[in-house]
């Protein structure tokens, strides 16, 4: 598994009367590829998310059109623009935050990575283990009551 360094900017907006907030998070790896992650929702509430992945230049269109939608006539200010980078899978998951238990699981795999390379090599280790009925074939489970039928 080829280990990937990582560029992650969050943007904080809250909306002018104060009342809502909107969060965007771009995650980019450096082999092109990446998420961004808009969340929106009520002062204090976690909202809803929207989430789109693939290759930098379609997150980053993405991340650009959602802020460039709420800070130009959308009524948002920014509250706090950060960028972190370079960083390993361990420091991307620590900047995601919150974010890594609310996404998808398999937008995480995407991130990090999908585990150990997959191998052709046949694994002689594995032996199916025999499998033993708990009786034989045709044996009556029913118990024979002797007295059955008599007054």
């Amino acid at each position: 598994m080829s280990e990937f360094t990582y560029s992650v900017r969050t943007v904080d907006m809250k909306y002018r009367s104060g009342t809502k907030e909107y969060h965007l998070v771009l995650v980019q790896r450096n082999d092109g590829q990446g998420i961004a992650v808009a969340r929106w929702n009520g002062d204090g509430k976690w909202g809803q998310i929207q989430v789109e992945k693939g290759s930098i230049v379609k997150i980053l269109q993405f991340f650009n059109s959602k802020f460039n939608e709420k800070t130009g006539a959308g009524g948002y200010f920014v509250e706090a623009d950060n960028t972190k980078s370079e960083l390993t899978s361990a420091g991307m998951l620590a900047a995601l935050g919150r974010y890594q238990t609310k996404l998808d699981r398999s937008l995480i795999t995407y991130l990090v990575g999908t585990g150990p390379e997959p191998s052709d090599e046949f694994n002689e280790d594995f032996v199916e283990e025999s499998v033993v009925p708990k009786r034989a074939p045709g044996e009556s489970t029913a118990v024979i009551n002797r007295n059955w039928g008599t007054w």
